[in-house]
């Protein structure tokens, strides 16, 4: 991997390791690096899906409520119409 840390690659040699473990050291953590930056960015991916779901169910909600009302109308007036067409009692 040609990515490197190369802050941390000076600390290891510093600390006198070996100069081709820490260049490894730091290819490796570089690598988790970028793993890292995949994940947040499939984190903040899936952060806006769930906020446009939410106002998705929020509106169908909200459009339930709504509709309520109008279905409690619409079936009063379904049953006046049905009165109205039904055969006189005998």
């Amino acid at each position: 991997m040609a990515l490197r840390l190369g802050a941390l690659q000076d600390a290891l040699l510093s600390a006198h390791a070996d100069e081709d473990k820490a260049r490894q050291a730091a290819e490796e953590i570089a690598g988790y690096e970028t793993r890292f930056g995949s994940i947040d960015t499939k984190l903040m991916a899936l952060q806006a899906t769930l906020v446009i779901l939410t106002a998705i169910v929020v509106g169908l909600v909200w459009l339930n409520i709504s509709m309520k009302g109008d279905l409690a109308e619409i079936r009063a007036q379904t049953q006046a119409i049905a009165r109205q067409l039904a055969p006189p009692p005998r």
